[in-house]
């Protein structure tokens, strides 16, 4: 924590060097313990939050209040989460033409700190009321792009639950538009999260770089297990992000296709279950279009064919020869120069560019990087077995990184597996999203809010009976919950039982539900009125 407190010193020299506190130069030169380091940078947060605009920066207080109930790891996390969203806030220039602006809530619980400006949509830094915890929030600039930012919406929930993953907590709709929430990653690099800004800063150390391909390969194991065949189409470094624990998360995958070549749909694996998926993109781009980053294009998708899983480990293998020798295997200006390089141009050998590299990874590298797709590795769980068959000098304290990066890796939690399903009802994949809230149900028996959350999707798919024995289940586990009466007595005054709808709907006007007391009076008027 040593480099934030330095940090913090900079930040506030900057800003206001007369208010620099006194005790903050004094910590610095002093030997403090990890907690001392801790309570050090929340007081010094606290004084720089006191120079900025209250309503961008101060909310962040609340969250060090939070901080005191949770492990030593997870208030680490908590603190390096704010400081990154401290550092974005006091360096970004207000990106123009924003929906919206410091201190705004979204759709009724996310509290924007501050707005960057992305490629085809919006990205504003969050906190979540409801929960109480960081995030980012994504969406389309333009409605024309909605159809494009669904299939994004999908892809990151399906793929979501995997700590090599980038984290899609849920999606909703905001009028017309749709927008997606993101776990925010706290960087490896004070204020960055992405494996970009690790390679501005330096090069990245041979057992550092092969644990991030080990990891990376991971990730997309697990990705390509719960849909077969999805390519995401756009691996850089940018897309790479690294928390402050050195894990990596596969990030972005607004690109991905994921339609299998010989079948007319996509199967998701859910437990011992298999899902079949409509066509992955549904109005997105072709699976031969010519989408990506130029640096890091496969041939393939320079050259207009197919795309399969191949293209993906291409590109993977720009990102590790960068990775590995500081440079990638391409050097040129121009885009068109680049697709003619993926095309026909042989890269350097790495061991050559790159003289630490051994011999042996260097071939690893060389045949992700092969022109022809059928002499690549097949899968990444083939490129993660040869890169954990390397000599032992090749990849040292490999497994004492992983070791350590296991007290800071949280398994995905029952609520966030939820809202996941939430979300993908609410882009519309109501299917998908019974079959993932069914084997939460089967997890999570006794747990109210995924029946409730079950039923609300049953009902979509006008299943209303099965929807009524769903929701009626999650009041007999939670019967003062003033959203599982209103919703269930909605249902019940439409399918079911007319008499007990209206009696819990009073009892959820009773419990300070203003929808139900204003169905209620609709009712009384001779108007019924379905209010969502």
């Amino acid at each position: 924590m040593r480099e934030s407190l330095k940090w913090i010193e900079e930040v506030a020299r900057r800003v206001r060097p007369e208010d620099l506190p006194r005790t903050l130069a004094a910590l610095l030169k002093s030997g403090l313990s990890p907690d001392q380091e801790l309570e050090a940078i929340d007081q010094a947060c606290d004084q720089l939050e006191a120079h900025f605009a209250p309503h961008c920066l101060a909310l962040l207080a609340e969250g060090i209040s939070l901080a005191q109930q949770f492990s030593k790891v997870d208030r680490e996390r908590l603190f390096r989460q704010r400081l990154g969203i401290l550092y974005r806030a006091t360096r970004a220039a207000p990106a123009p033409s924003l929906s919206f602006s410091a201190d705004d809530l979204i759709d009724g619980r996310l509290r924007v700190y501050c707005g960057l400006q992305g490629g085809m949509g919006e990205v504003f830094f969050c906190k979540d009321e409801w929960h109480g915890t960081f995030c980012v929030v994504k969406l389309p600039r333009s409605s024309r792009l909605n159809d494009y930012f669904i299939d994004e919406c999908t892809a990151w929930l399906l793929v979501s639950g995997h700590q090599n993953i980038a984290t899609a907590l849920y999606s909703g709709n905001l009028d017309t538009r749709p927008y997606l929430v993101i776990d925010y990653v706290a960087g490896l690099v004070p204020g960055h999260s992405d494996l970009r800004a690790l390679l501005r800063l330096r090069r990245v150390v041979l057992n550092e770089a092969i644990d991030f391909c080990v990891q990376f390969c991971d990730g997309m194991t697990w990705a390509q297990g719960v849909v077969p065949g999805i390519v995401h189409r756009d691996i850089k470094p940018e897309n790479i992000l690294l928390d402050f624990s050195g894990t990596l998360k596969i990030a972005d995958w607004g690109l991905t296709a994921g339609k299998l070549p010989d079948e007319s749909v996509g199967v998701m694996s859910v437990g011992d279950e298999r899902i079949e998926l409509p066509p992955f993109p549904r109005k997105s781009y072709a699976l031969d279009a010519k989408v990506g980053t130029a640096q890091y294009k496969s041939p393939e998708q320079c050259g207009g064919k197919p795309v399969s899983v191949a293209s993906d480990i291409y590109s993977f293998g720009c990102v590790a020869y960068e990775m590995l020798a500081g440079r990638p295997p391409f050097l040129h200006q121009q885009q068109a120069d680049y697709v003619e390089a993926h095309l026909r141009e042989i890269p350097r050998a790495l061991e050559d560019v790159a003289p630490h590299v051994p011999h042996a990874l260097s071939l690893i590298v060389q045949k992700c990087l092969d022109k022809r797709p059928a002499r690549r590795f097949a899968t990444f769980a083939e490129v993660r077995a040869a890169l954990m068959e390397l000599p032992t000098q090749a990849r040292p304290e490999l497994e004492t990184r992983r070791a350590a990066r296991l007290m800071y890796a949280g398994q995905e939690s029952y609520s966030q597996r939820v809202e996941r399903c939430i979300g993908l009802s609410k882009v519309g994949k109501h299917q998908v999203a019974l079959r993932m809230i069914e084997a939460v149900v089967k997890d999570h028996p006794e747990e109210a809010y995924g029946w409730f959350t079950k039923g609300n999707i049953l009902n979509e798919l006008t299943l209303h009976q099965d929807g009524l024995a769903a929701l009626r289940r999650a009041l007999e586990l939670d019967p003062e919950s003033p959203s599982i009466l209103f919703n269930l007595g909605v249902r019940e005054r439409m399918h079911g039982d007319k008499g007990a709808g209206e009696q819990h709907l009073k009892r959820a006007a009773e419990l300070g539900h203003e929808k139900a007391s204003q169905f209620l009076a609709s009712m009384k008027d001779g108007k019924i009125i379905l209010i969502t």
